[in-house]
Protein backbone atom coordinates (compact mmCIF):
# COMPACT_ATOMS: atom_id res chain seq x y z
CA UNK A 1 0.00 0.00 0.00
CA UNK A 2 3.09 2.52 0.88
CA UNK A 3 4.35 1.59 -2.95
CA UNK A 4 1.29 3.51 -4.26
CA UNK A 5 1.86 7.00 -2.80
CA UNK A 6 5.65 6.52 -3.21
CA UNK A 7 5.32 9.99 -5.52
CA UNK A 8 2.92 12.38 -6.83
CA UNK A 9 1.94 10.53 -10.27
CA UNK A 10 1.62 7.33 -8.80
CA UNK A 11 -0.30 9.00 -5.98
CA UNK A 12 -2.33 10.41 -9.09
CA UNK A 13 -3.29 7.45 -10.80
CA UNK A 14 -4.40 5.69 -7.90
CA UNK A 15 -6.54 8.75 -6.95
CA UNK A 16 -7.99 8.88 -10.28
CA UNK A 17 -8.86 5.19 -10.45
CA UNK A 18 -10.81 5.30 -7.00
CA UNK A 19 -12.50 8.19 -7.92
CA UNK A 20 -13.28 6.54 -11.37
CA UNK A 21 -14.64 3.75 -9.40
CA UNK A 22 -16.80 5.17 -6.82
CA UNK A 23 -18.25 7.26 -10.39
CA UNK A 24 -18.74 3.89 -12.04
CA UNK A 25 -20.68 2.38 -9.13
CA UNK A 26 -22.80 5.00 -8.59
CA UNK A 27 -23.79 4.85 -12.49
CA UNK A 28 -24.22 1.36 -12.09
CA UNK A 29 -26.65 0.94 -9.46
CA UNK A 30 -28.93 3.80 -10.56
CA UNK A 31 -29.24 2.49 -14.03
CA UNK A 32 -29.56 -1.28 -12.56
CA UNK A 33 -32.28 0.17 -10.56
CA UNK A 34 -33.95 2.04 -13.51
CA UNK A 35 -33.77 -0.66 -15.67
CA UNK A 36 -34.27 -3.59 -13.67
CA UNK A 37 -30.40 -5.19 -14.31
CA UNK A 38 -30.28 -8.45 -12.69
CA UNK A 39 -26.64 -8.95 -13.66
CA UNK A 40 -25.23 -6.55 -11.16
CA UNK A 41 -23.36 -9.01 -9.39
CA UNK A 42 -21.56 -10.15 -12.48
CA UNK A 43 -20.60 -6.59 -12.45
CA UNK A 44 -19.56 -6.37 -8.86
CA UNK A 45 -17.48 -9.24 -8.81
CA UNK A 46 -15.54 -7.83 -11.78
CA UNK A 47 -14.97 -5.12 -10.68
CA UNK A 48 -13.58 -6.58 -7.15
CA UNK A 49 -11.43 -9.30 -9.05
CA UNK A 50 -10.38 -7.80 -12.26
CA UNK A 51 -10.78 -4.05 -12.74
CA UNK A 52 -12.68 -1.53 -14.06
CA UNK A 53 -11.85 -2.29 -17.62
CA UNK A 54 -14.21 -5.29 -17.61
CA UNK A 55 -16.74 -4.47 -15.25
CA UNK A 56 -17.95 -1.24 -17.11
CA UNK A 57 -18.10 -2.54 -20.90
CA UNK A 58 -19.67 -5.68 -18.80
CA UNK A 59 -22.42 -3.33 -17.55
CA UNK A 60 -22.89 -1.48 -20.60
CA UNK A 61 -23.53 -4.84 -22.26
CA UNK A 62 -25.87 -6.08 -20.12
CA UNK A 63 -27.81 -2.60 -19.53
CA UNK A 64 -28.29 -2.23 -23.86
CA UNK A 65 -29.88 -5.70 -23.63
CA UNK A 66 -32.49 -4.09 -20.97
CA UNK A 67 -32.52 -1.21 -22.77
CA UNK A 68 -33.47 -3.31 -25.68
CA UNK A 69 -36.15 -4.79 -24.35
CA UNK A 70 -37.86 -2.02 -22.90
CA UNK A 71 -37.86 -0.06 -26.23
CA UNK A 72 -39.44 -2.64 -28.17
CA UNK A 73 -42.42 -2.93 -25.52
CA UNK A 74 -42.51 0.54 -25.87
CA UNK A 75 -42.88 0.57 -29.42
CA UNK A 76 -45.15 -2.44 -29.89
CA UNK A 77 -47.51 -0.76 -27.20
CA UNK A 78 -47.41 2.20 -29.55
CA UNK A 79 -48.45 -0.03 -32.34
CA UNK A 80 -51.22 -1.36 -30.63
CA UNK A 81 -52.39 2.32 -29.50
CA UNK A 82 -52.87 2.86 -33.46
CA UNK A 83 -54.30 0.49 -34.33
CA UNK A 84 -57.08 0.67 -31.81
CA UNK A 85 -57.63 4.29 -32.63
CA UNK A 86 -57.75 3.35 -35.99
CA UNK A 87 -60.55 1.15 -35.76
CA UNK A 88 -62.12 3.66 -33.34
CA UNK A 89 -62.08 6.05 -36.58
CA UNK A 90 -63.32 3.51 -38.94
CA UNK A 91 -66.63 2.50 -36.26
CA UNK A 92 -67.23 5.99 -35.96
CA UNK A 93 -67.00 7.58 -38.72
CA UNK A 94 -69.24 4.54 -40.54
CA UNK A 95 -71.86 5.98 -37.63
CA UNK A 96 -71.61 9.60 -38.66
Amino acid sequence: MELLFTNTISAFFVVNFLISCAVFLVFMFNESRKYDIKEIWICLLSLITVELSLALPLFLFFRHSYINRKMKFKIETKHVTAKISKMFIQVFGAIL
